[in-house]
């Protein structure tokens, strides 16, 4: 179990801990979202949305990984996108609904993938589907600041950079760190 993850259950026990979780999602849920945004989501992060749902991170997040042109990458993880229906909380939350950050985002990530997760400067973390070809299941860092308009189906976009090979390995890096 991630560092992430143990916050996430011990969240469920009891408030004001670490992590704001949405819940559990259900079948229909999960499956009625997969239908809408064309994508069949990794096992790992399915079985995430059953158990959390996803949530707002309390405390100050990081994750850790190569930059683009070496050396490394350390971004703010503030929250995980659910699928959360609420209309009591819903602008408070808005930011963290994975079907509302990815109906925005539609036209503007590569298809075959979703915003799972965002950092505080508009900048997200893609989850490519398991049936998304060479990327399937893998998590990319999205920088809105180099965001280019794709002319070409197959050109690699430059504002996409690595992070990690599954859902499961992103949990795993993300980590709990003192603000500086």
């Amino acid at each position: 179990m991630s560092n992430i993850e143990h916050y996430f259950k011990k969240s469920q026990k009891r408030s004001g801990d670490s992590v704001a979780s949405f819940g559990n999602a259900s079948d229909a849920d999960i499956a009625q979202f997969e239908t809408t945004n064309r994508i069949r989501l990794p096992d790992a992060y399915r079985q995430f949305l059953h158990r959390y749902n996803g949530g707002v991170l309390k405390r100050h997040c990081v994750i850790r990984f190569p930059g683009p042109t070496g050396g490394e990458n350390r971004e703010v993880v503030k929250g995980l996108h659910g699928l959360y229906y609420d209309t009591k909380e819903s602008e408070r939350i808005a930011p963290f609904q994975l079907d509302r950050t990815n109906a925005i985002l539609e036209d503007r990530i590569p298809a075959g993938s979703i915003s799972i997760a965002d950092d505080p400067f508009g900048n997200c973390f893609l989850l490519f589907g398991a049936d998304s070809g060479p990327k399937s299941g893998q998590v990319y860092f999205w920088d809105h600041e180099y965001e280019l308009v794709k002319i070409d189906p197959n050109q690699e976009l430059e504002n996409l950079t690595f992070v990690a090979n599954s859902f499961a390995e992103f949990m795993q890096n993300l980590i709990y760190e003192p603000e500086e």
